[in-house]
């Protein structure tokens, strides 16, 4: 069953849904017979799903990288710019700031 080629059913991505924050790895597996950490991975990942909080993530990042150009960010960091520069905005909602691509 964990071959790339088997869908996952509805069943087993609402499990994965409601529980992938909340569980720990070895936990999912056991209510996920036959799904591989990998596969459990890749689809968690193909959902967008996250074990952090994007919000307070990107805060951190922001915070720690204060000062740099979004580039350099996503340079050091590995997180594509348009992400960034989305999550930036997101955080600065109804403040008057410029996005460049030379400060963040």
């Amino acid at each position: 069953m964990s071959a790339n080629n088997v869908s996952w059913t509805d069943n087993e991505v609402k499990i994965l849904i409601e529980n992938y924050r909340k569980l720990k790895l070895s936990e999912l597996i056991k209510m996920l017979p036959g799904r591989s950490k990998a596969a459990i991975y890749r689809k968690a990942n193909s959902l967008l799903l996250r074990v952090y909080n994007s919000e307070d993530f990107y805060n951190l990042i922001f915070e720690k990288y204060k000062g740099h150009s979004l580039y350099d960010i996503s340079n050091e960091t590995g997180i594509n710019w348009n992400t960034l520069r989305y999550h930036f905005r997101k955080n600065h909602e109804g403040e008057r700031t410029r996005i460049t691509s030379t400060m963040c």
